[in-house]
């Protein structure tokens, strides 16, 4: 009875909350949440095509995923300082410290890459890399990023995402580009683009009228149901060209944190709980490789 009321103090207990809510603040808004999703994903791929998990190629997408997301965040708080949301005001505290480990994660993200991929595989990427650094910024002050350039927004996240996360792991073997492949790109390309839309609901007061957000041309209730029809259609590519038998559980659990999305929702439930969703790839992936 002691050890019960004890851990119902420490449950309640507002500073523990106030430390604990921090510490979700701290991974979140820091990218280091996004960037350890990505390398989630990267090595649920090798799960799944039952590769040899390359931890070093993990650890690679980690620190470039977060270099690249705080070095947009470092970049739009400079230069739209009237930015105030949650996220922006933490960034302005913590403006030293992400400096330094953006500095660092982009070091080490450029050895590791030269380390192991080759200049073949450098033109290849070069590209998508392009896309994710220009992505919210302009190179000239008058123009516009890309991520402001009409209906590109959502689809120039997800293509990044799939590349990174799909193709990235088949550059060091000698797999040809199957069906499996091919359908494991399509399925996380529409994945992406799914759990993405509610974020651009979120922000349909915010974006630019002329960048033309799914939520913005359709509107917010017909975005979520396009959001759901992605999720069908990525569980159909799933079943007939790579089935692995965790997805439609995935898609499901996906699909009812869609549903709850709305612009009330505070931050930490979308770049935490909805985001989390990717996590379920690997952890229920693993479970399943084991078992089978």
């Amino acid at each position: 009875m002691w050890c019960r009321n004890r851990n119902a103090s420490l449950l309640y207990n507002p500073k523990a909350l106030l430390i604990f809510r921090r510490f979700i603040e701290f991974i979140v808004f820091s990218n280091i949440w996004i960037a350890f999703l990505a390398a989630g994903l990267t090595f649920n791929t090798y799960i799944i095509n039952q590769l040899p998990i390359r931890i070093d190629v993990c650890i690679l997408v980690f620190l470039a995923t977060f270099s690249i997301y705080n070095l947009q965040r470092l970049v739009k708080h400079f230069f739209k300082k009237n930015n105030y949301s949650k996220r922006h005001l933490w960034i302005y505290k913590n403006i030293n410290i992400l400096s330094i480990f953006v500095l660092l994660s982009s070091l080490g993200s450029v050895f590791l890459f030269f380390t192991l991929f080759s200049i073949q595989d450098f033109l290849f990427l070069l590209p998508f890399s392009l896309v994710s650094g220009l992505y919210a910024v302009s190179l000239f002050s008058n123009q516009r990023a890309l991520r402001d350039l009409p209906f590109l927004k959502i689809f120039l996240i997800s293509i990044t995402w799939a590349v990174t996360t799909v193709i990235i792991p088949f550059l060091q073997t000698e797999l040809t580009f199957s069906t499996s492949i091919i359908g494991q790109f399509i399925f996380t390309f529409l994945f992406i683009i799914a759990i993405t839309i509610p974020f651009d609901i979120r922000d349909i007061d915010l974006d630019d009228q002329k960048t033309k957000t799914l939520p913005q041309v359709l509107g917010a209730k017909k975005a979520i149901y396009a959001s759901y029809m992605l999720l069908v259609f990525a569980g159909l590519i799933n079943y007939y060209t790579f089935f692995y038998p965790s997805y439609p559980i995935i898609l499901i659990i996906s699909l009812f944190f869609i549903s709850l999305s709305n612009k009330k929702m505070p931050e930490l439930y979308y770049s935490g709980i909805l985001d989390g969703t990717m996590l379920l790839f690997p952890l229920l992936n693993f479970f399943f490789s084991i078992r089978m």
